[in-house]
């Protein structure tokens, strides 16, 4: 039977941590949390602790706020060196996909990364009809100039690349690819891409699954304000795509 484990990256969530949310993905068979407060400065880390000891999950904390890749990176490097589960990932924590969703994923992951068909289940935010998607038309427009943008030259690349709800076969590969700090905030997902490719020479084998549901929450990162960092780090994550295919054609 799979046992899946999800690292949940908080920073100052103490005002929006919907408790019977995460009591109902809690409660999901055979799934461990694993929350990681990045140096929050409210009461998140003595809210984190108490759910925990009250619905078997884990809390990890880090003194200071290293951002969102760093606690992703540092929450599946623990499970993955605990051996806590087969099929390891990682979920917002503002709850925008809603827990029937998480399930549903959580069993199209177990068909296929137990099978080892795929290397990893993305959750994807396609607006097809009879689908609840809501996203506000900015972070949808600006989203698809990204992914034209950084998807160039990299094989396999999903539909939606940013989406916050990602499974993994808790394999050696991937323990491998988180070894270093990311260098980048936004493109943790696209690096994890690049990372396994230049390892192993072969694209991650992605299954993009799109969600019936999803929906904005207050507080989002992507905002006209930061903009120009993103910018950045595309112009980064092109650098590093066009790094990968130089040493490819040398070969």
């Amino acid at each position: 039977m799979s046992s899946i484990s999800l690292v949940v990256p908080c920073f100052n969530e103490a005002e929006r941590f919907n408790v019977p949310y995460w009591t109902e993905i809690s409660e999901i068979k055979g799934i461990h949390l694993v929350f990681i407060d990045d140096g929050s400065k409210d009461r998140t880390r003595s809210l984190l602790t108490e759910f925990a000891s009250a619905h078997s999950s884990e809390v990890l904390h880090h003194d200071v706020n290293l951002g969102k890749a760093e606690a992703v990176r540092t929450g599946i490097q623990h499970v993955l060196a605990s051996g806590s589960g087969s099929i390891v990932g990682f979920l917002d924590a503002d709850g925008a996909v809603p827990e029937d969703e998480v399930r549903r994923c959580i069993e199209v992951a177990k068909g296929l990364l137990d099978t080892h068909q795929f290397d990893a289940v993305w959750a994807s935010r396609v607006a097809l009809a009879g689908r609840n998607i809501v996203r506000s038309d900015f972070r949808h427009y600006v989203g698809r100039i990204i992914a034209t943008l950084v998807s160039r030259g990299i094989e396999g690349f999903p539909y939606d690349s940013q989406c916050g709800f990602k499974l993994f076969d808790a394999s050696d590969e991937l323990s491998a690819v988180l070894h270093q700090p990311f260098s980048t905030k936004w493109f943790v997902d696209v690096e994890i891409m690049l990372r396994w490719q230049s390892a192993s020479n072969v694209p991650l084998r992605i299954y993009e699954e799109p969600l019936h549901a999803w929906s904005d929450q207050p507080g989002g990162n992507l905002s006209a304000k930061n903009v120009l960092s993103v910018v950045k780090e595309v112009l980064a994550i092109r650098s590093m795509s066009r790094q990968l295919r130089e040493g490819r054609n040398r070969l």
